[in-house]
């Protein structure tokens, strides 16, 4: 095998189709050596040496245990090792409740899928824009009380015409701006498409950034945000460290990685499975017969309500893990 080096593409777009199969055979699938997170600056040894990224395969590092434990210093990295050592949990429950003690009712699950054309489809938007085409919205009124069903909404264009403007006016008319918490993992997504949208339809713009300033992160209270539990009077060690972990995630705290640690929901038999399936189905409205678009709607509309819905199980979860 020839060294890894700047010129592999195991983290291009496409990928390498031959980085699993010969170069990366030896590294295992979850909580490899290349999954400590937040290490782009890899690892001192001994003798001074610094490896880092693919320079730990080439040296023979493969696993997270391969890792010697004085050469860890981090202390996110340490609680990985010792998750994934002695097969362990880590839970901070005092920061995990402080979190959920400050969300404000009811929570609007949100959850958008967009479309980022190269080129501008609509008025407004610009090369790339994540053009919203879909809303998922679970509304929890109280801790613990949503129905997958009756506090659920969702929003699906029926053309890849323009229905910026209706899905606006669903979102609008289920939410109460003025109270309660936009709910998310990695909230800065929604926020983001929030604000463009408020940005092109001025007539909206006022209740959109009502809504975009009451938003919340799940990723604050299962991973950390330093400056919210600052302001909350926590001090040292606790702002720089992970609130919960568990060797389940292997270092990712997407949903797809969180979701299986608390609860039994998958996406593995879901016909669309992930957000650039979602994509490619919206993509393909025009190509399609009637019997297969109505599949494929249902399934676009399956796949974005079990994003909203997996955010309630997982609040739900912590709720218990602390009490």
């Amino acid at each position: 095998m020839c060294p890894l080096g700047s010129a592999c593409g195991y983290k291009k777009v496409n990928g390498c189709k031959f980085f699993k199969t010969v170069c990366g055979k030896e590294l295992p699938s979850t909580n490899s050596v290349l999954n400590y997170v937040n290490n782009g600056f890899g690892f001192v040894f001994e003798n001074g040496k610094r490896l880092k990224g693919l320079e730990l395969i080439n040296a023979g590092y493969y696993d997270m245990l391969d890792i010697d434990e004085k050469w860890i210093t981090k202390e996110n990295h340490k609680i990985q090792r010792e998750c994934y050592q002695n097969h362990t949990q880590y839970v901070n429950k005092e920061k995990i409740k402080v979190a959920l003690d400050s969300l404000e009712y009811p929570i609007y699950h949100l959850d958008f899928e967009t479309f980022p054309c190269p080129l501008p489809r609509f008025r407004g938007e610009h090369p790339y824009t994540q053009s919203p085409f879909e809303f998922s919205l679970h509304i929890e009124t109280k801790p613990g009380v949503c129905d997958i069903e009756k506090d659920h909404v969702v929003f699906l264009a029926k053309t890849m015409n323009d229905e910026r403007e209706e899905l606006i006016k669903c979102l609008l008319e289920h939410v109460d701006v003025h109270k309660g918490t936009l709910f998310a993992q990695n909230v800065s997504f929604e926020k983001g498409r929030i604000k463009e949208l408020a940005s092109i339809f001025p007539k909206y713009q006022k209740d959109l950034m009502c809504l975009y300033n009451r938003s919340f992160d799940l990723l604050w209270i299962i991973n950390n945000r330093k400056e919210f539990y600052q302001e909350k009077g926590f001090k040292g060690k606790d702002l720089e460290t992970f609130n919960f972990y568990d060797e389940r995630l292997s270092g990712s705290f997407s949903i797809k990685k969180t979701l299986p640690v608390f609860s039994s929901l998958s996406y593995k038999d879901l016909d669309v499975k992930n957000g650039t399936e979602a994509i490619i189905v919206y993509a393909n409205y025009n190509r399609m017969s009637k019997e297969e678009f109505d599949k494929n709607y249902q399934a676009l509309i399956t796949y974005c309500t079990q994003d909203t819905w997996s955010m309630v199980l997982i609040l739900q979860a912590l709720r218990a893990l602390i009490m």
